[in-house]
Order: structure tokens, then sequence, then C-alpha cells
């Protein structure tokens, strides 16, 4: 039972920090730093010390580029393995920024997603695309998304959005940058059908059981909701992420 889903996602989104050093490892601290994120990035610095892939060089970012976009980055803490098996065959509940009403996506075993979107007046848009789970330009994986008809993203393309999975809640927030800010899609991963899904998302697969889920909000939504609980390689907030800028300056590189 997901116990409980704030709403105020649009004003819990990342600002883009701005008059920082080049590089977060230099200066103070980003904006929003606190005692708990030492203690992730601490946690996240014995992950990647293990030998797996932790997104770019650090050294090879250019930190002050495309309005500080890299800094603000959550650093995504869940491996490919376990993203992938929590996901594949499963439903992706979630809320957009500005939006009371739910959105869905399904993940089929094929790599093809079903989209149901909410898209205001009660209304939803169905549309597919092809996924994949991807590296991350700052700590492990996400889930990529491209056109049924374009091959799957290579080189600088090839790099995922961020995704921070907390084990406690089964909150699972995407993160995308838009407009100069870092804006989460905060939600939950589960295997049930919702009758809810039936009303406006007549093209989304029905599998597995069905669930008593009703109503047009995420908080109905929410109610009756048995999150997967993806287990993260270490911990962070789905609200408030661990950043690269922060990762980095309490790890700094090595030259």
């Amino acid at each position: 039972m997901l116990k409980t889903f704030k709403y105020a996602v649009a004003a819990l989104a990342l600002t883009a920090t701005a008059g920082m050093a080049a590089e977060p490892w230099k200066g103070a601290a980003p904006r929003g730093t606190t005692s708990a994120h030492q203690q992730m990035a601490a946690q996240a610095s014995r992950v990647a010390a293990s030998g797996v892939k932790f997104g770019l060089n650090p050294l090879s970012v250019e930190w002050n580029g495309e309005k500080n976009r890299f800094e603000g980055s959550p650093v995504s803490n869940v491996t490919r393995s376990s993203l992938k098996q929590a996901i594949t065959g499963r439903y992706h509940v979630y809320q957009s920024p500005g939006q009371d009403k739910w959105s869905v996506r399904y993940y089929g075993a094929d790599g093809v997603a079903y989209f149901c979107r909410a898209a205001g007046r009660g209304k939803h848009r169905e549309e597919k695309k092809h996924y994949g789970v991807s590296p991350s330009e700052f700590g492990l994986y996400g889930i990529q998304f491209w056109g049924l008809t374009k091959n799957k993203p290579t080189g600088k393309h090839m790099y995922s959005w961020p995704l921070v999975a907390d084990a406690a809640t089964g909150e699972v927030a995407d993160y995308n940058f838009h407009r100069r800010r870092w804006k989460p899609q905060v939600g939950w991963i589960q295997s049930e059908y919702a009758p809810a899904f039936a009303e406006h998302c007549p093209k989304l697969p029905r599998v597995n059981a069905v669930s008593n889920q009703t109503g047009d909000t995420v908080q109905e939504l929410a109610r009756g909701a048995l999150p997967v609980r993806i287990q993260p390689s270490f911990t962070s907030s789905t609200r408030a992420p661990l950043t690269a800028g922060m990762y980095y300056h309490f790890n700094p590189p090595v030259h």
C-alpha cells in the first residue's frame, strides 16, 4: 500500500543553481545541500568505487554549460538489472509537474512502451514508443524512450534521464530538464491493471490481476496501490535527490 503520496511536485522541482564555480568540487556546496546529501554522497562513492559504470567522467564535463544543467542533475541510484526486472510487464503510474491527474506507462517485454498521459480537461493522450534501460549521465541507470521508426540512440544521445528510487516507500521519480529546471515525474511501479485505466486508456495492454483502483487523481489511485519496490544501490530522495554537483562536491575526482 502506498501510504503517502504528496502533490506539490512542481514546487519541489530543482532549480538550476546559478553563480557556482565551474567545477562543483571547488567553492561552496551547491544550494540545497544538507547533511543527508553528504551521507548519500558517501554511500554513492562506495558504489562508484566498486568498479561499476557511474556516469560521465567529471573531468570531461562542461559544468557551466547548458545553463548549469549538469550540476543539478539527480544521480541515478538503480542498476540496469534491478530496474529492468522491476518495470518489464508492469505499469508505471506517475504525476507530471503541475498535474493532479494520473498518467501511466506500460513497459512491454518486447521493448515497446505504451503511454497514456494526462492531457487536461479530464482527457488522456495515448501513444507508443520504444524504450530501453540505459546509463544516465551521472550515477547508474534510467529509462530512455525513442520513436518506433527510429534506431536506438547511440553516442552522446544514448544517455537516459536520471531516475531515483526509494525502497522504503516504493516511490520512483523520473527527472527531465525543461526550461532551466530539473522536473520530476513522481509515482510508482505496479503489477495490477487499474479499472481507472480502462476509462481513459483503451489502448493500454491489460495484463495481470485487476486492482480496485478507481478515480482520476494520483491520490485516488495511490490509496489502493501495491508498489513494486526497486532496491536502490544507495540511498537518495525522490523529491530532494543527491545531485551531480553535490556528489562531486563531496567526492572530488582524481586528476
